[in-house]
């Protein structure tokens, strides 16, 4: 989700890995060890049936040996809980009468089955044998990672999709490399600051941490900026999430979301216009949620230059394409103005000062 973000930009948060990669004290796990560890598999469908069958085989298709597979359907239309139930008999299925929105919708999932990691998936998401058996051996290696994000690609296996997540300076999301060819430029395991939410590996542990009145994902948000909001919260707790290049997955960018997913890419403004009332308004409102509950005023004022114009545009292109968005602000705000109570639950809670978090905006 969002913009692009090129190497260079992270450097200052990434040069170091090396040097703690080196100082671990954390004693390396054996084979048999690693291989312990659960893992759930928590896919959301909604009308996913074109890219279902792929996802949950490549899920099946993994090395790693102890993976339980949730599936969560939205109220689907299109035929694909049947595709589930006849093909895929193993994995349990969570039927929701109506959608209930993305991150509800994950929530179910993750509290189905207990494990010690979660990997959320997309349905348009396809993952190579090894993903998880990398993901689980970082986790054990590194035991204040909370996070893992792998080489998202295209379906095309040559364009990038995701090599991380950062906090772009304007406060939309940014995946690093988005968009650009893979030519071997993002090879190596680095510090990002969180995970695209297509393909999400978290450490349940964390999870438990950084919940909400007993929510992992804020179902407030329904869906989009759900994977910042997350991220945000677990580096405020100390969490760190790194990128493994060697697990790799590929995305079918946007297949499975409503319009409007990408949120902004390269602002995205005429794309932004022709979305739904209902996208923009999550899209929107999520935006400012993630703000109040997870930033400082030292960060929001000194972003002030990239923020300001932003949120002009943003409101223009609005006010033009969207009367009956318009309509609805009071209530947004309303919404908006709840998460008050929220960000007084995560300041509470946070280990990490002003300057750490810096890091992870570019």
């Amino acid at each position: 989700m969002g913009e692009p973000v090129q190497s260079s930009s992270t450097l200052r948060l990434l040069s170091d890995f090396q040097e703690y990669e080196d100082t671990s004290t954390e004693k390396k796990e054996d084979t048999e060890a690693v291989n312990n560890a659960d893992v759930v598999a928590a896919v959301v469908n909604w009308n996913g049936a074109k890219y279902i069958r792929s996802c949950l085989d490549s899920v099946l298709n993994q090395d790693y040996p102890r993976i339980k597979t949730v599936v969560v359907d939205n109220g689907s239309t299109d035929g694909s809980v049947e595709i589930i139930k006849e093909n895929f008999g193993s994995s349990r299925l969570v039927r929701n009468k109506t959608n209930v929105g993305y991150c509800k919708a994950l929530n179910q999932a993750i509290n189905a089955l207990e494990s010690d990691f979660i990997l959320c998936l997309n349905t348009d998401v396809k993952l190579e044998p090894d993903y998880v058996e990398k993901a689980v051996a970082i986790m054990h290696q590194f035991p204040d990672c909370g996070m893992l994000s792998g080489k998202i690609l295209r379906l095309d296996g040559k364009t990038l999709d995701s090599a991380g997540q950062f906090i772009g300076r304007d406060r939309r999301p940014r995946e690093r490399g988005y968009g650009g060819r893979d030519r071997g430029q993002y090879d190596a395991r680095e510090f990002v600051f969180s995970v695209c939410g297509a393909v999400a590996f978290y450490r349940r542990k964390m999870l438990d941490q950084v919940a909400l009145d007993g929510q992992y994902f804020d179902e407030d948000y329904f869906a989009f900026y759900e994977d910042l909001d997350l991220g945000w919260r677990a580096q405020l707790l100390g969490w760190s999430c790194i990128y493994e290049p060697g697990a790799v997955a590929y995305h079918q960018r946007g297949a499975t979301a409503p319009a409007g997913r990408r949120v902004f890419s390269v602002l995205s403004a005429k794309q932004f216009a022709r979305r739904s009332t209902a996208t923009r308004y999550h899209i929107i409102k999520n935006r400012y949620m993630t703000m109040i509950k997870n930033d400082s005023p030292e960060s929001l004022l000194a972003d002030m230059l990239f923020i300001l114009p932003f949120e002009a545009l943003l409101w223009c292109y609005t006010a033009l394409s969207s009367p009956m968005l318009m309509l609805r602000l009071p209530g947004m705000t309303k919404e908006i103005l709840a998460s008050l109570h929220k960000r007084r639950l995560v300041q509470s809670k946070r280990t990490v000062g002003y300057d750490m978090i810096r890091k992870g905006i570019v």
